[in-house]
């Protein structure tokens, strides 16, 4: 069993240094050869994956993707202008409220990472 799981762990990690396939398909290995190879069985190897952080990590990556999709972000970086002026300490206070505003709802790291296209935005138009 440990020689199974030893396997596995320098399959991905030939896969990982050689990008032969895309991370993300690599770091499911475990889902599907873990049971194959009988290392641990589906459930235990899936609770790993998904704890309950990870799942609100992954619902607000969604949420800001979708909200970059939809152009919502133009939206929020104009309204920001509008609103604020064009004033680098106004802009600066509409950056940092219009993120408080956006971590109320999905978490923090998404909130500041979501915020770069809406800088970018504003720092276009000003």
């Amino acid at each position: 069993m440990a020689a199974s799981c030893a396997y596995v762990v320098l399959v991905m990690a030939v896969y990982w240094i050689t990008n032969a396939l895309h991370l993300a398909v690599v770091s499911m290995f475990p889902i599907a050869f873990f049971p194959l190879l009988g290392i641990m069985d589906t459930n235990a190897v899936c609770t790993n994956y998904m704890k309950d952080t990870n799942v609100v990590y992954l619902a607000s990556i969604i949420v800001g993707i979708a909200m970059e999709h939809s152009g919502f972000h133009r939206r929020i970086a104009l309204l920001m202008l509008l609103k604020m002026g064009t004033s680098p300490r106004m802009l600066l206070f509409g950056v940092m409220l219009a993120t408080m505003t956006i971590s109320m709802w999905i978490m923090n790291t998404v909130a500041a990472a979501m915020m770069i296209p809406i800088v970018e935005i504003g720092r276009a138009h000003v």
